[in-house]
């Protein structure tokens, strides 16, 4: 869940576990709801700018067609835009497949920055269009952007940090650390990055 000065934002299960998205205004009234599907995770992100970011990860779907059971080894992704009044249809929406889950949005200047699976997606924040994408090994970990340096960093299940140069969209360099990181890196602004 997340919010605004606006609203609440949630994400829950129906009974029949269809995973929706709900907007409830600041008092209490509802303002819509958006079925997002059989989700194994989702984010929200609400910037107080009259849009909200979403990445949702649906289970794998069955193999339909094929005559084989089993199901897809890649899970499909999805990363929304709403307006924060409307949410009857997104603004945009853009869809990857990855394995393992998407990450939580980051929203920095006029992009959105996602990492799922292997690779980094930068987005157009007011179309949805790609911007950037990059394959980076086994990232976890929601990216941190510093505008000042112009670099993104992430980190890996494997234990490395990552930073990437985002005007060119390569590896600037790689440190390998102790364990996973899973939670954001932090950029501060006395030059060091502070990783868990």
């Amino acid at each position: 869940c997340a919010a605004d000065a606006q609203a609440f934002y949630a994400v829950y299960a129906d009974e029949k576990s269809n995973y929706k998205m709900i907007a409830i205004d600041n008092k209490g009234k509802h303002l819509w709801t958006y079925w997002l599907g059989d989700v194994l995770s989702a984010h929200i992100l609400a910037p107080d700018n009259d849009k909200i970011y979403i990445t949702a990860t649906l289970k794998p779907s069955q193999r339909q067609g094929s005559g084989k059971s089993g199901s897809s080894k890649l899970n499909r992704g999805v990363i929304y835009c709403f307006n924060v009044n409307e949410g009857k249809r997104p603004i945009w929406q853009y869809g990857v497949r990855i394995e393992g889950n998407l990450t939580a949005p980051v929203l920095a200047g006029d992009k959105v920055y996602v990492c799922g699976g292997s690779n980094f997606y930068v987005l157009d924040a007011a179309t949805g269009s790609l911007k950037l994408e990059n394959r980076l090994l086994n990232l976890i970990s929601p990216p941190a952007v510093d505008t000042v340096t112009g670099r993104l960093y992430a980190g890996s299940s494997k234990g490395s940090l990552y930073a990437v140069d985002l005007s060119s969209g390569r590896l600037d360099w790689a440190r390998e650390l102790e364990g996973a990181i899973e939670q954001a890196p932090i950029v501060s602004s006395d030059g060091f990055i502070y990783v868990c």
